[in-house]
C-alpha cells in the first residue's frame, strides 16, 4: 500500500479534481420540509402520549 504523503500520491489526488455534483439527490422544497417536520411532531406526540398512558397503568412496576 502506498503511503498518501509520497509526492507521487499527492499529485495523483490534485490530478483527480472536484467530486462530481450527485445528480440523484434533489434538493427539498420549502414544503416537503414543512411536512417532515409535521410527521416528526405527531409521531413524537404519538410516542409521549403512548408513554403517559403506559406510565399512568404502572408501566413495568405494576404486578400481575
Amino acid at each position: 500500500m502506498t503511503h498518501i504523503t509520497e509526492a507521487r500520491v499527492i499529485g495523483n489526488h490534485a490530478d483527480m479534481g472536484g467530486s462530481s455534483p450527485d445528480d440523484s439527490h434533489v434538493a427539498a422544497t420549502g414544503l416537503e420540509i414543512l411536512r417532515a417536520g409535521v410527521r416528526r411532531r405527531v409521531t413524537r406526540e404519538e410516542a409521549d402520549a403512548a408513554q403517559s398512558t403506559w406510565d399512568s397503568e404502572g408501566g413495568a412496576t405494576e404486578r400481575s
